[in-house]
């Protein structure tokens, strides 16, 4: 897979019901390694993670990982937590074992496949890296790769990463209902098509908060689009009573709007504000890291 070349306007934005809508734009900007602080980590006697595919690749910031789901059963309802203790279990979604970026992948049939965990009663999670691989079938309409949320109705995120086929990508961090941070895109160009995000190819994407600098940044395929800075110091700690859900696939739940159409593999949360170079370190020029 090539590499993208994109240019990006971010934004600060407020969510309605057919999508953001854009606000002020800010610069993009660089970012250092910082490390992590928050309450979630390794499962207690879970074992250091391995490589998703089984390769010899070296893992990026393996020792930063808090919760690393590879999606490399092939069989079964559950997603296994590697390092952590937040098993997801499948709903619909069914496995793949032909085009994948490890030993299996998960299918989605942008009707009612989804994934559902749960990482308990987190709190402030400072600095974190959101990663996961997507293969589209279909992308036109709005489609949600992972939504961190802490209630039922959905009313309570504390992450979330969809895009739109019309070349919009947004990435929303939130701390209370008060205080949102988007980070979007209106232009997004594939560096192959010229055109919004394509069929038929794996995309990589990362999104990285650094609470010190209150800065969230968002990347594809290892090229940053999108970048904002707010007074936001930590996510959405309390909400529905639910524990923090994390969901691959779905926007809602109940409800069948924003659902992926396609593969994804390889999903990850790290306990730490990964660099430039360490997302590029993920993404491998398209072969990844494990």
């Amino acid at each position: 897979m090539a590499n993208t070349a994109n240019s990006a306007s971010a934004a600060n934005q407020v969510a309605t019901a057919n999508g953001p809508t854009a606000a002020n734009s800010v610069t993009i900007l660089e970012q250092g390694r910082v490390g992590g602080i928050g309450d979630i980590g390794r499962g207690a006697g879970k074992p250091a993670a391995g490589g998703g595919g089984g390769g010899a690749a070296q893992v990026t910031r393996e020792s930063d990982l808090a919760h690393w789901w590879k999606m490399d059963e092939g069989t079964g309802s559950t997603a296994a937590d590697s390092v952590g203790d937040a098993d997801m279990t499948l709903s619909s979604a069914t496995w793949e074992s032909t085009t994948v970026r490890g030993g299996s992948a998960i299918d989605f049939d942008g009707t009612d496949d989804y994934l559902i965990g749960s990482l308990g009663d987190v709190s402030i999670l400072s600095n974190y890296t959101i990663t996961a691989w997507v293969y589209w079938n279909a992308v036109s309409g709005w489609r949600t790769i992972w939504n961190l949320t802490y209630s039922t109705t959905d009313t309570h995120f504390s992450q979330l990463m969809s895009v739109n086929g019309s070349q919009t990508f947004t990435n929303y961090h939130k701390k209370a209902n008060i205080n949102n941070v988007w980070v979007n895109t209106t232009d997004y160009e594939d560096g192959d098509s010229g055109a919004g995000f394509v069929t038929g190819k794996w995309y990589h994407y990362a999104t990285v908060w650094d609470g010190t600098a209150q800065t969230q940044k968002v990347y594809v395929n290892a090229v940053q689009i999108g970048s904002t800075t707010s007074g936001v110091d930590g996510w959405y700690e309390s909400g529905g009573g639910v524990g923090l859900q994390p969901r691959m696939g779905m926007y809602s739940s109940p409800g069948t709007s924003w659902r992926v159409n396609g593969i994804m593999d390889d999903f990850r949360i790290y306990n730490a504000a990964l660099s430039a170079s360490d997302v590029g370190d993920i993404y491998g020029s398209g072969d990844g890291d494990f």
